[in-house]
């Protein structure tokens, strides 16, 4: 009883560790996404049951092609699924839309949207930042990372 009390006990030391070591794989990848032009407003990274994920909001000039000017190491990145983006629901309020859908030499998937999605990315950006990108002078891309089944 008291070696499997010890064996458990190292077993969540290690763990420990092990997340303290290598963190969240979707917040390292996400720190490597460079948009020319482009500068991080906002990031924030968490795990859930299926994964860990990580979500950044870039502010930068308008662009028609957001795939011509993302670059990651390893990143595959191609159009949006068109299933998906005939979806009205998936688009946000603002007009946000899914632009770009990718996959990272790390088994990350890599989503990108243009757009003001919602109230929570707005409530990340500035009152400038927002009306930069409602008269047209910015733009924002939100990146979403996610590793693992999620």
């Amino acid at each position: 009883m008291a070696t499997a009390a010890l064996i458990l006990f190292a077993t969540v030391i290690g763990c420990a560790a092990t997340v303290r070591a290598f963190g969240n794989p979707a917040k390292h990848y996400l720190e490597e996404i460079r948009i020319d032009g482009y500068t991080v407003v906002d990031q924030v990274s968490d795990s859930s049951e299926v994964g860990a994920w990580a979500d950044a909001l870039f502010i930068g000039p308008p662009v028609t092609d957001v795939r011509g000017i993302v670059t990651a190491p390893g990143l595959e990145l191609g159009p949006a699924p068109e299933v998906a983006r005939s979806d009205e629901s998936i688009d946000g309020p603002d007009g946000a839309t899914w632009e770009a859908y990718g996959k990272a030499a790390n088994g990350c998937r890599v989503s990108i949207h243009q757009g003001i999605d919602d109230a929570y990315d707005a409530s990340r950006l500035s009152p400038s930042e927002i009306t930069s990108v409602h008269n047209g002078a910015a733009a924002i891309l939100r990146v979403h990372v996610t590793c693992g089944d999620g």
